[in-house]
C-alpha cells in the first residue's frame, strides 16, 4: 500500500459500471473510497464529515453535480474540499458559473484523472 492510504476520495455517479470502475481504481490506488450515487446521497454521506477529494459526474438525478459543487463550495465546512468534475459535456463542463477545483471529460482518461487527484490532494 502506498502513501494514499490516508485520503478518501468521495465518487459520485449515477452509473453503477463507472462507480465500481473508479472505486477499484482509487483503491488500487491506495486511496479509500466513499461512494454516492447522485448528489443528494453525497451531501446526506457527508453530514459533518469530510473527504480529502470529491469526484463527481455531472449527469445525475435528485441532485446532479452542479448543484452538489455549488452546495459544497458554499457551506465554510465543505468550501476547500478539492471538487472534480466530470462528464461528456464539454459546454457544461466550460459554465463560468461552476467553481470546480478541475474538470475532466468523459471517455476518461486514466492517467490524466490520477494526475488531476493527485495534483489536488498535494495541494490540500
Amino acid at each position: 500500500m502506498n502513501s494514499h492510504s490516508a485520503k478518501i476520495i468521495l465518487v459520485v455517479d449515477d452509473d453503477p459500471a463507472v462507480l465500481r470502475f473508479l472505486l477499484a481504481l482509487f483503491r488500487d490506488e491506495g486511496y479509500q473510497t466513499w461512494q454516492a450515487g447522485d448528489g443528494q446521497a453525497a451531501l446526506a454521506l457527508l453530514n459533518g464529515a469530510r473527504p480529502d477529494l470529491v469526484l463527481s459526474d455531472i449527469n445525475m438525478p435528485l441532485l446532479d453535480g452542479i448543484q452538489l459543487c455549488r452546495a459544497l463550495k458554499a457551506a465554510p465546512e465543505y468550501n476547500t474540499i478539492p471538487f472534480v468534475l466530470m462528464s461528456v459535456d464539454r459546454v457544461a463542463l466550460g459554465r463560468s458559473d461552476i467553481a470546480p477545483d478541475a474538470v475532466v471529460v468523459k471517455p476518461l482518461n486514466i492517467d490524466q484523472l490520477l494526475t488531476v487527484v493527485e495534483d489536488l490532494l498535494a495541494e490540500g
